[in-house]
């Protein structure tokens, strides 16, 4: 039987409202339907406070601190946190590469190089399966997570797997 100690997940997103609580909620029945044993919370880099009823929360040193995991939606997420929070030091840190919204996808040097302007709008929206205001679906969205987040699972569930492994006989 693996550990019986929860493993910690931190989402961390702008605003904690939609690619962030996406996130959180993805992987919360992830955790479930693999049997790990876990607590995954969502916060964000822009929020002050918390505010209950939306369940959207600040970042915050404890929140960081407890964390086994983090991850964040991008790169520059990724920078702020590493300036802002020391306990962030010797943590895993998933970085998502999400772009945010159309116009950011639209400016990926894969797409600049690879298709002329008309032809990168077309790529651009059918690949990243837009939303009708420019940002990113929730079909895209969710293969980003599994892409970057298989391992990770994987991994977490040999050690904070809430059945028991059995072997199988041969």
């Amino acid at each position: 039987m693996g550990k019986s100690k929860q493993y910690r997940f931190l989402v961390v997103s702008e605003n904690d409202k939609y690619r962030g609580a996406f996130a959180r909620d993805w992987l919360t029945e992830r955790c479930k339907e693999s049997g790990i044993e876990s607590l995954v919370l969502s916060a964000g880099m822009n929020v002050r406070g918390q505010d209950v009823q939306t369940r959207r929360y600040a970042v915050t040193d404890d929140l960081v601190r407890d964390a086994d995991c983090i991850v964040v939606m991008d790169d520059l997420l990724a920078e702020r946190l590493r300036r802002s929070y020391e306990s962030l030091h010797g943590k895993r840190v998933v970085c998502l590469h999400s772009p945010q919204c159309f116009r950011l996808a639209t400016h990926d040097p894969v797409v600049v190089n690879t298709y002329s302007p008309a032809q990168a709008v077309a790529h651009v929206q059918k690949e990243y399966a837009l939303s009708p205001d420019g940002s990113i679906g929730p079909v895209l969205f969710q293969k980003i997570l599994e892409f970057h987040l298989a391992d990770v699972l994987r991994e977490v569930k040999s050690k904070y797997t809430s059945q028991p492994t059995c072997p199988i006989a041969l």
